[in-house]
């Protein structure tokens, strides 16, 4: 949801008729950016910690012994 409302101010003030919103439009339009490449870090950093610490779960291991090439 963040930035899904930093692209909606980014929108709105683009739409406005002052010439001087539009530096303020682009500020928001890269907050929405960052912020939307932080959670999706954060979920990749989270995703491969929690990896490490609990191992893989049920449906990567099936994965890996569905693969080819996997030796039993």
């Amino acid at each position: 949801m963040p930035p899904g409302l930093a692209a909606y101010r980014a929108l709105y003030l683009m739409m406005e008729d002052s010439a001087a919103l539009v530096g303020s439009a682009l500020i928001e339009l890269g907050s929405a950016v960052a912020i939307g490449l932080a959670l999706a870090a954060g979920l990749s950093i989270g995703g491969y910690l929690a990896r490490r610490r609990f191992g893989p779960d049920a449906a990567a291991l099936r994965a890996t012994r569905r693969s080819r090439g996997h030796y039993r």
